[in-house]
């Protein structure tokens, strides 16, 4: 039956009855890669010192078990990057050997992909060290409720139930997560980058209330602009301090390419860089004409610099 010959109500059973399909495929597909991966074990891998073994540092990216080059082969038949692949067979090991209801609520479809691959990721690699006693305990206490639930507060309540069960382990997660703190830059495009800080969750929030709060201020205080860019603002001043002359001086490094014909307003021109990210020609003279780097177009004002 054509699609427009259905009533609203026929596609939206429809539409079910292709979400129950395609999570009955993800288990299948899931199934197979378990199966690949566990097949691929490392009896068939150069062993260690010998010719064709890649050293130890190999070992902190493959997975315990399966073969070193599994995963650039399912990259490979799956025409994805090897950190999808490396995803894909962590999940699927995951789902078929330690979350084994998730995985048959998955198959009978009455669990979507994205919900049982968010479970599969909370409950898989973080928590490879929880006894699998405790793991059915969480798959008894999430699964009913899990369809309710977005993937987001599906994670979260996992992650509820398995500090609930078994604390210690959760705290020694913790403070493994806390050695991968850092700060990152993400390019985004449009002359936009995003600067990821991995911190501590009370950290986290006490940094970005205390933001808000100086942006609020200036705000009050008559700065122009968006309040998310004023929040931008007083983040570069709280950590580049350009008023504090007591402090030895931090040199920060931008590589900006900018070819002469970029500042020409005729087209065509060649495209100038800020760090390998492309910018405008317009942005290129704000990014010269500002004693910053390329500042938010946003009035500074002095409430900003607390």
């Amino acid at each position: 039956m054509p699609v427009a010959a259905r009533t609203r109500a026929e596609r939206a059973t429809e539409l079910e009855r292709i979400t129950r399909v395609e999570a009955q495929l993800a288990a299948y597909k899931v199934e197979i890669v378990a199966a690949s991966a566990r097949e691929s074990a490392a009896a068939d891998d150069p062993r260690p010192g010998r010719p064709g073994d890649s050293g130890p540092e190999a070992d902190d990216e493959r997975l315990d078990g399966v073969g070193e080059f599994f995963s650039d082969e399912l990259a490979l038949t799956l025409r994805c990057s090897r950190t999808a692949a490396t995803t894909l067979a962590e999940v699927s090991l995951t789902l078929t050997e330690r979350l084994p209801a998730i995985w048959a609520a998955l198959a009978d479809g009455a669990l979507d992909w994205p919900r049982a691959r968010a479970l599969a990721l909370e409950l898989g690699w973080p928590a490879r060290d929880t006894a699998p006693w405790v793991l059915a305990q969480v798959e008894e206490a999430v699964l009913p409720g899990a369809m309710d639930l977005s993937v987001k507060q599906l994670r979260a309540a996992a992650r509820r139930e398995l500090v609930r069960r078994d604390a210690a382990a959760a705290e020694q997660r913790r403070k493994q997560a806390e050695r991968a703190a850092d700060v990152t830059v993400h390019a985004l495009g449009d002359g936009m980058a995003e600067l990821k800080a991995v911190m501590p969750a009370p950290l986290a929030a006490a940094t970005r209330d205390a933001v808000d709060s100086y942006a609020r201020l200036a705000e009050a205080d008559g700065a122009e602009g968006a309040l998310g860019q004023l929040r931008t603002g007083v983040l570069a001043d709280l950590v580049l301090r350009p008023w504090d002359t007591s402090r030895p001086p931090v040199t920060a490094e931008l590589t900006v390419v900018a070819p002469l014909d970029a500042l020409r307003s005729s087209q065509p021109q060649s495209v100038a860089e800020v760090s390998g990210q492309p910018i405008t020609a317009t942005h290129l003279r704000s990014c010269s004409a500002n004693s910053r780097p390329c500042a938010p177009e946003a009035r500074r004002h002095p409430a900003a610099a607390v």
